[in-house]
């Protein structure tokens, strides 16, 4: 009989170490091997197991085990049905069971441990916490066993131990899966956070940053997030106005979008960056933090800068070509009344020096027109089918005493160059206007490359570059290795009147002409600059098909005289125009039908029996345009022959009037001699064309 005494102090030593156990285990599994464990090696059970609950298949399920001796480790039995034996008939009571004797327990249903390993006493005890039972534990002793009330209080605490460790087994389950929720859930937030190609970012109301995404952290250029966060907003807020404009909106209409500033990367750039965000509040509506979005415009806004140069540029082109087209008219009458009374009047005249001077005058203002028609795409062009590579090998002489012999010109000419219709003289003109201005920006020599390719401009090309078009091209690059240009001189360069240059050493025309020469003849130029490193043009022309040019082949006939006696219609709808037209062809011998208006002129062809030999017609005239009249014209009298004359035309007219290798084409203002000698090779022409078809 072991004392009262001993027998307590074994039983805390029992329970201390079991509660030393679970509180050492590490997971709930090992908590349950420690409760079996004390049941063998502290309450001497032979075996002790632990089953569990499995609500899904009902059923209990075999646990954690321990034996005290060479017994087989495993009952061959895994699952117990509820109320199955003790220990199912224990977990749907929830009453705990102490059988003397196992071996003598009819409705005990003996295993095969039990039996092979003579097992008898048996304690089964329901595993309950806040009236949920959870499980059962089970103890079998060698021999019978009468467990008195002390016995059975010690195991009710085992018991009550391995609820506690169920329990706590249930709740770090679901901590566990919370976790590995909450942790999936934070990779699939972040994968989605750092997956977005626009840059992210969470700030404080104070306008710290708290998190960043890779697309923010990339597109300002830093090494990391760590980087980024540690970063204070002005060192890459690159205006304190623009921060506190923004942050201000937010706080008071609590979402802000499509908000455009510049900021600054790590490496000092800058780049334009539209930022939407908004305010997330508690429920107090004080505000925690404030989400958003950063999105990299800065190439966008380029496109758009070039784009809104484009519109900028054809807003003055339609203005410069209606005020050169008025301009043109008054120096037609200004150079043909002058003209005219030099020739009445005599040599030895004092007035004849006032008068030539008005004509120098008028003649350089006529240049200038013709500049600004160049730009506005307007002016008369005589374009021939050109391999731009002869051209500019023939022309590289000229450039070379144009600019100088510090200034190097170097080539590099693409072999098998595509065919384009060009003017030559006007192709000229842009080769010379663009060495000049690369000369102003070499003042201490340097280099000129020249070079020419077969390309093809793809759609792409045409989104990032306003006002061209897809198609084949032949690419004439012209570089310079002078000072180069900042951008608020690229967005202007090709305006009229535009100069960086001093007063009174430049016109400004230069380059505005040269674009007006390329958009003319349905092409497109660029350019790209940095200070120090010098410029590059890029001009586009578009491929065509080599055929007889008509143009080409066409020479001036042999006239010793622009004097004839011929008929002439002339048609223009400006009074004074026509006027001075009128007077400057009956001054050399011919006679003149005047026509104010189209319907006037076709009304005359159709009443007149006497023969027209020539229509000297406009080409812009209201109601009607000077080709469509001039067809009009040839249905009436299919021989009659057809000069156009011209301030301006728009792209169409000119192109359609250009591509017509049987009509003569003559820029205003004209002298009388000009217009003469244009009126007499047309007619002479017109006679030797039909003489060969046999029309004569």
């Amino acid at each position: 009989m072991i004392p009262a005494d001993e027998q307590r102090a074994r039983r805390l030593s029992i329970l201390g170490a079991v509660t030393r156990s679970i509180a050492s285990s590490r997971t709930p599994e090992a908590a349950l091997a420690s409760i079996a464990r004390a049941g063998t090696d502290l309450l001497g059970a032979a075996v002790t197991r632990v089953w569990l609950d499995d609500p899904d298949a009902r059923v209990l399920r075999a646990g954690a085990t321990h034996t005290a001796r060479d017994i087989a480790a495993a009952d061959e039995r895994v699952t117990l049905g509820y109320g199955e034996g003790i220990g199912g008939r224990v977990f749907m009571s929830g009453e705990p069971a102490y059988v003397r004797d196992v071996q003598k327990e009819a409705d005990w249903i003996a295993s095969q441990l039990v039996r092979t390993a003579g097992l008898h006493g048996c304690a089964a005890l329901p595993l309950a916490s806040d009236g949920h039972v959870m499980g059962v534990l089970i103890l079998l002793f060698d021999e019978p066993v009468e467990f008195p009330g002390e016995e059975r209080e010690v195991l009710g605490l085992l018991a009550d131990h391995a609820a506690i460790a169920l329990r706590n087994a249930a709740v770090f389950a679901e901590d566990r899966r919370a976790r590995a929720e909450a942790e999936a859930a934070e990779r699939q937030y972040r994968m989605l956070f750092d997956g977005v190609p626009i840059g992210l970012f969470r700030a404080t109301p104070f306008g710290v940053l708290t998190d960043v995404n890779t697309a923010l952290i990339e597109m300002l250029g830093y090494d990391d997030r760590d980087a980024l966060l540690a970063a204070s907003p002005s060192s890459f807020c690159m205006n304190a106005m623009d921060r506190d404009q923004f942050v201000g909106r937010l706080a008071q209409e609590k979402i802000v979008r499509g908000f455009e500033a510049p900021l600054r990367r790590c490496d000092g750039s800058i780049i334009w960056a539209r930022v939407s965000a908004r305010v997330l509040c508690d429920d107090e509506g004080q505000a925690l933090w404030y989400d958003g979005a950063v999105e990299d415009i800065t190439e966008l806004r380029r496109i758009e800068t070039r784009f809104y140069q484009a519109q900028r540029i054809e807003t003055v082109g339609r203005l410069a070509g209606g005020i050169a087209h008025d301009f043109t008219n008054l120096l037609t009458i200004i150079r043909g009344r002058s003209q005219l009374v030099l020739y009445r009047l005599p040599a030895a005249d004092p007035n004849c020096r006032d008068i030539a001077l008005i004509d120098t005058s008028a003649q350089r203002a006529a240049a200038l027109a013709r500049k600004l028609l160049a730009f506005s795409r307007q002016q008369l062009l005589d374009p021939r089918f050109l391999n731009l590579n002869t051209v500019l090998q023939a022309l590289l002489r000229l450039l070379l005493r144009l600019i100088g012999e510090d200034i190097k010109i170097t080539t590099e000419l693409a072999e098998e160059i595509w065919t384009v219709k060009v003017d030559p003289a006007q192709f000229e003109q842009v080769i010379v206007n663009l060495a000049v201005n690369a000369r102003d920006a070499m003042p201490d020599g340097g280099t000129i490359r020249i070079g020419t390719a077969n390309v093809i401009l793809d759609e792409e090309f045409v989104r990032n570059h306003p006002g061209s078009a897809a198609g084949e091209y032949v690419r004439v690059a012209f570089e310079d290795s002078g000072h180069g240009m900042p951008d608020e001189v690229l967005n202007h360069l090709f305006e009229p009147f535009f100069t960086t240059k001093e007063p009174g050493k430049g016109t400004g025309l230069g380059l505005s002409t040269t674009y007006g020469i390329v958009k003319q003849h349905g092409g497109y130029i660029g350019v790209t600059s940095q200070l120090g490193a010098g410029s590059a043009f890029v001009i586009y022309f578009p491929r065509v098909e080599a055929v007889p040019d008509a143009l080409a082949g066409r020479e001036p006939g042999e006239t010793r005289s622009p004097h004839g006696r011929e008929t002439i219609l002339v048609v223009e709808d400006e009074d004074d125009v026509r006027a001075i037209e009128r007077e400057m062809l009956e001054a050399y011998g011919y006679t003149v039908l005047e026509a104010g208006h189209p319907e006037v002129a076709l009304r005359i062809a159709r009443d007149r029996r006497q023969p027209i030999d020539l229509v000297v017609s406009d080409i812009v005239m209201p109601g009607m345009n000077g080709l469509v009249l001039g067809r009009k014209l040839q249905e009436l009298r299919p021989a009659i022959t057809l000069m156009f004359v011209s301030g301006y035309s728009d792209s169409r007219l000119m192109r359609e009037a250009s591509d017509r290798g049987d009509v003569r084409l003559l820029e205003k203002p004209f002298t009388p001699e000009t217009l003469a000698r244009a009126v007499r090779e047309t007619l002479e022409q017109a006679v030797h064309a039909r003489t060969e078809t046999g029309e004569q």
